[in-house]
């Protein structure tokens, strides 16, 4: 009996999280907007969007966020750390920036204002961590980058590349310090590029 409870409350899941009235498609943005380097955030609709949209402390519109790396044949991909909302398991991942916000309303990009050596660094310093299969983590533990959650990693890549510490993590999990969403973009060296809506 207890299987075919998991088994349903599965299947429910999996059919709420397919089901959307909004998608978005590369035909509402130009892809030319888009540079390699650039940050990019959602207002996810997973089970946990709002606990870490609330967590930002002072502007609580995004819940996840990732770096956008543009391959030699202009396709926009977004790297980022996430985890499954069911067992836990994830780490840093590429996917099309269709996959990053299908079923998203409420998305931005913001840039770094800097060189494009720089951004592009941004870039190197995420795929370092996506070739490494750096797995998510879980304890929100800035002491250590042998595990990153989606902050962490933009926070690391910015400031690695920068080689200074622009971002600072001034939000608080469990009582340790976490880098906030909004710690990775509110600062005054990033611009926004797109707000939708």
């Amino acid at each position: 009996m207890d299987t075919l409870k998991i088994f349903l409350l599965s299947l429910f899941l999996l059919l709420v999280s397919c089901h959307s009235n909004e998608n978005s498609s590369s035909s509402e943005w130009d892809l030319k907007e888009f540079r390699n380097g650039d940050i990019i955030y959602r207002h996810g609709n997973g089970f946990f969007s709002d606990y870490f949209r609330k967590s930002s402390n002072r502007e609580k519109l995004y819940s996840h966020g990732g770096i956008i790396a543009i391959d030699n044949n202009s396709e926009v991909y977004v790297i980022h750390a996430e985890a499954s909302e069911l067992t836990g398991v994830g780490g840093v991942r590429k996917e099309s920036l269709n996959v990053f916000l299908k079923d998203i309303s409420t998305w931005a990009v913001y840039r770094l204002d800097t060189t494009q050596t720089v951004r592009d660094s941004i870039v190197y310093v995420a795929t370092q961590y996506l070739n490494k299969e750096t797995p998510f983590d879980l304890d929100f533990d800035n002491t250590s980058d042998d595990k990153v959650y989606c902050t962490e990693l933009i926070a690391l890549s910015i400031n690695k590349s920068t080689h200074r510490n622009l971002i600072k993590a001034t939000g608080s999990i469990r009582n340790k310090p976490y880098f906030a969403i909004d710690d990775t973009y509110l600062i005054k060296e990033m611009k926004p590029i797109i707000r939708k809506p």
